[in-house]
């Protein structure tokens, strides 16, 4: 069972006194808190400015009660060498991944339950539209950080996991290149493969693993 969990305007929604209340926990410096506060208060009266060099590590930091619940469920589940539950977290975009057998329905409504508490303590609103629960077993697939999984079998009837380039990223980079192919049509085929080249060598470089 799989649970992909998208938080509705993350960098907009994070509260100012929790997000400085947990950098205080960390840093005892004074000078460096007023500039973090400074920073911070930059986007208004809630939220966090995107696109900003601290961004991505105060928006992970944000969610660190939810790393410490997941890394707990997934600690006192394990047995021996089978993991039951696993987790991937990056910033707003999570996923969660529990054992599909019958027996383990307690642990995904049990994480499912303390992830919505934990998030609502964190006055964040899931988007319902991009939500997604399902059962791989079953066919399904989710997307994460650009790639689409799901289950497959192998050449020898062994099951894994397969992944591939997301469709939308797919059509994205096609889309891109009908752009640059309609802009430079009547100039020279090498100054194209000039514009070309780097869209193709940045999305082969992110999506190589497959």
């Amino acid at each position: 069972m799989s649970i992909d969990i998208d938080l509705k305007s993350y960098y907009d929604k994070v509260r100012h006194h929790k997000l400085l209340d947990k950098l205080g926990n960390r840093i005892a410096d004074n000078e460096v808190m007023h500039l973090l506060k400074e920073v911070i208060k930059t986007n208004g009266k809630r939220g966090i400015p995107q696109g900003g060099p601290l961004s991505p590590l105060l928006a992970n930091l944000y969610l660190n009660e939810i790393d410490k619940m997941l890394e707990k469920a997934k600690e006192v589940t394990n047995k021996g060498p089978y993991t039951h539950l696993t987790y991937a977290r990056y910033l707003d975009d999570i996923v969660i991944c529990v054992d599909g057998k019958y027996k383990w329905k307690w642990l995904y409504a049990g994480v499912k339950k303390r992830l919505f508490e934990e998030l609502g303590k964190l006055e964040l609103p899931i988007n319902e539209e991009k939500n997604k629960e399902l059962n791989l077993e079953e066919g399904g697939s989710f997307e994460f950080l650009g790639f689409e999984y799901k289950r497959s079998l192998s050449r020898n009837k062994k099951k894994g996991v397969l992944y591939n380039p997301a469709p939308n990223r797919r059509n994205r980079l096609l889309e891109k290149l009908r752009q640059v192919l309609r802009r430079f049509k009547s100039q020279p085929i090498q100054r194209v493969i000039e514009k070309i080249n780097p869209i193709l060598r940045g999305w082969l470089n992110y999506f190589r693993i497959c």
